[in-house]
């Protein structure tokens, strides 16, 4: 079985790739794929499942260390039912170079692509070598967002790829929109650090009250803390299910009519959470609301 993964870090736009690849539909898409949440819900797997395709959803961790055995799992089940191509959307917190090794001798990942958020590059490698490792044991690297950064910083996240891996393909990108054939590069090793080296995070649920409306709904994203890196889910706003995509500041809300096997329910990610705390501000941004803190 040849696979195609994908990394990046929380909200870097990995899922916005794999959504241009599917629309671009040349070459042919994968015969299936993975998706991997670090948090307890997963909704990229149903959004990009609308494709026809084959997919199964691993969450509740990340299948480079925790849960490596549900990955294997799901890939023996593809190769008994004969399936060649495989495309792997690996979670924000992923390192290249552990899941290659958690897939030896089952898999051959011919390509490994990193996504980066342009704007949030230099503030993001404050997570130290494991950020880093994304970029090492890449074989191609998307500079995503370009439109939402100056040019200063474009070139100063470039710069830094190339010196953390000089022989990666680099490209320039905005919302994921990179060719598919161009970017299938092969992974560059396991580098240096070896398995272990990996962010501290951990991810909450919270059941936001039906009576938001989409101003609440913005002030509250916008007095988040900095603990929270990352939030997905969908919400009632507005007198409408909602998709809600935060990251690093940048919200995005758009209508939806499946709210799926979640429920109305967000995902927090991020470090030191105050589960409580995130379902108070919601409760009071509804006006008052009782809300479960999440579990």
């Amino acid at each position: 079985m040849r696979a195609t993964a994908i990394f990046g870090f929380l909200g870097a736009g990995k899922t916005s790739v794999l959504s241009h690849w599917l629309a671009a539909g040349a070459p042919p898409p994968p015969d299936a794929m993975i998706v991997n949440e670090f948090g307890a819900l997963g909704f990229d797997g149903a959004r990009l499942g609308r494709a026809g395709l084959e997919t199964v959803e691993i969450s509740g961790g990340c299948i480079c260390c925790e849960l490596r055995g549900s990955l294997r799992a799901a890939v023996d089940a593809f190769a008994e039912d004969g399936v060649e191509t495989l495309w792997i959307e690996a979670s924000g917190v992923s390192r290249p170079q552990d899941l290659v090794a958690g897939l030896d001798g089952l898999c051959d990942v011919e390509a490994a692509l990193t996504v980066i958020d342009a704007s949030r590059f230099a503030a993001m490698r404050r997570l130290g070598p494991f950020y880093e490792d994304q970029v090492r044991g890449a074989g191609a690297v998307a500079i995503n967002k370009i439109d939402l950064a100056p040019a200063d910083v474009i070139h100063a996240a470039a710069d830094a790829v190339r010196a953390l891996n000089p022989g990666a393909a680099l490209f320039f990108v905005e919302r994921g929109r990179i060719d598919r054939a161009s970017a299938s590069r092969p992974p560059a090793g396991r580098g240096p650090g070896g398995h272990g080296a990996h962010v501290e995070a951990e991810s909450c649920l919270v059941e936001p009250p039906a009576g938001l409306s989409l101003a609440a709904l913005r002030r509250f994203f916008a007095g988040l803390p900095d603990s929270v890196w990352r939030v997905k889910g969908v919400a009632i706003a507005g007198g409408a299910p909602r998709f809600v995509n935060w990251a690093h500041g940048r919200l995005e809300i758009e209508e939806t009519a499946d709210v799926g096997r979640s429920g109305r329910r967000l995902v927090f990610i991020g470090r030191a959470l105050d589960g409580a705390a995130l379902a108070r501000a919601l409760a009071d941004a509804a006006g008052g609301a009782e809300e479960e803190p999440c579990r």
